[in-house]
């Protein structure tokens, strides 16, 4: 499993470098060394997040808007570190069940927390794109569906959560599922 975990942080890493490469490479070679530093060292989401909560504006030259660039590093992170970090948890799960091994209490509650900040991961993408006021202004028929008071958008937020959540613990039931070799199909 440590190999399987290594590599999908190695691939995360690996993705959100050249992310940063992409989105700088008419910087400047500083700017491009800086930023691939900052993800090498696995930063770079909280960079992206503190550029968007401070207000800062594209750069001339790039390719995407700071919370554009924090949404596809969630969503590098999110598929390949959270969702394989899940299918590795929930595989060794039912090869201990398999064994005819009891599951501990620390398994179940690890897994129950990486199903939950995956969700809350999938649900702050869809979610800071909504409250995004440019994306409101430019295009209000198809952003807007986060309610503006803060009680509705913290409900919200907490059924897309769990809704995310629940999708992935299905799907990776699933595919663990397929992958067993004494499930009967």
């Amino acid at each position: 499993y440590r190999n399987f975990a290594l590599g999908s942080l190695m691939v995360s890493i690996f993705l959100q470098s050249l992310l940063s490469l992409v989105q700088n490479r008419k910087q400047g070679f500083g700017m491009i060394i800086m930023e691939v530093l900052i993800a090498s060292v696995g930063l770079k989401p909280p960079w992206d997040a503190y550029r968007v909560a401070s207000g800062a504006e594209q750069l001339a030259n790039t390719l995407f808007d700071p919370i554009t660039e924090l949404t596809v590093g969630k969503g590098i992170e999110m598929f390949t570190e959270s969702i394989p970090s899940i299918l590795i948890q929930f595989s060794a799960i039912m090869s201990r069940l398999e064994r005819g091994q009891d599951i501990t209490t620390s398994s179940i509650i690890s897994l129950a927390i990486s199903l939950l900040t995956t969700g809350f991961v999938s649900a702050t993408l869809s979610y800071d794109l909504d409250t995004d006021p440019r994306r409101r202004a430019f295009n209000p028929e198809f952003y807007g569906y986060v309610p503006d008071t803060g009680a509705l958008r913290a409900f919200l937020l907490f059924c897309m959560m769990n809704m995310s959540a629940s999708m992935v613990l299905l799907k990776s039931m699933l595919v663990i599922g397929l992958g067993q070799k004494s499930w009967i199909y």
